[in-house]
């Protein structure tokens, strides 16, 4: 690595340490744009997530959710590409560029999208609807696990015909950058207003919480998972608490990704 974007890359800690906790918007700001410069990055974007739900096999994105997104370069045609993004996740076909990302096991991930695509993904419909009208050629992803139930994602993005990939450069200036930053991502986090679970759903908690999502009635619970009212409502406080929103109206807009602020 060249010894002049070491020195940036030390001098954009020391810079990003002294912002003020109210001005953590800006210090994001400043770390997408000195990061976009170092990489030879177009657009960058930083997403939080939460894992609401396991529903196993059948979502291959295991139960992660966005939270809120926050990109540097921002249009009316991004936020429509969210859209349908999200509902392709809904319906239980979320693209590999999306769930090849997530941590699992791991506490911090670096990925590029070409290593995880085939050739033949540029000619889906998924490439072509939400990749290239932006002139996404290429993707540098960085997740750091926040906790059992949070993630936190850096993406950069490279749409330069004549240098359409990332290098192992690249890649090793971003990840020297970024591997020692989960304080960052903990305070970006925290300033968007997305909550990290710190006590994980029990078991009867994730059972109460499948059924207040298919929109039963608190007495209908009871009846199914033979609880009286009043325990699954204590379920239902215990779960939203966790979860940082109010009320079964907030718990279905954060799994449905339409809770305030969230952009996805």
């Amino acid at each position: 690595m060249q010894a002049e974007k070491i020195e940036q890359i030390h001098r954009l800690w020391d810079e990003l340490a002294a912002f003020p906790a109210v001005d953590m918007g800006q210090a994001l700001t400043h770390f997408q744009e000195t990061v976009c410069s170092l990489i030879n990055s177009t657009d960058s974007y930083w997403l939080g997530g939460l894992r609401l739900s396991d529903r196993g096999q059948h979502d291959l994105a295991q139960g992660w959710r966005p939270r809120q997104i926050v990109r540097l370069v921002d249009t009316e045609g991004r936020k429509l590409a969210r859209v349908e993004r999200f509902r392709r996740l809904e319906r239980g076909n979320p693209d590999i560029s999306v769930y090849a990302n997530l941590c699992g096991p791991e506490q911090f991930k670096i990925t590029s999208l070409h290593e995880v695509i085939e050739p033949e993904w540029f000619d889906s419909d998924y490439y072509k609807l939400l990749f290239e009208p932006f002139g996404v050629l290429d993707v540098l992803y960085v997740t750091v696990r926040l906790g059992p139930f949070a993630e936190s994602w850096f993406a950069f993005e490279r749409s330069d015909r004549d240098a359409p990939r990332f290098n192992d450069e690249d890649r090793a200036l971003l990840e020297y950058c970024t591997r020692p930053m989960n304080w960052f991502h903990r305070r970006i986090a925290l300033h968007q207003g997305m909550m990290m679970i710190k006590d994980p759903l029990t078991a009867a908690e994730k059972r109460v919480m499948a059924q207040l999502l298919s929109g039963k009635t608190e007495v209908q619970i009871g009846e199914e998972l033979n609880l009286t009212r009043s325990t699954v409502h204590t379920y239902s406080v215990r779960i939203c608490k966790k979860l940082g929103v109010r009320g079964r109206t907030g718990l279905t807009a954060l799994w449905l990704g339409s809770a305030e602020g969230t952009i996805w």
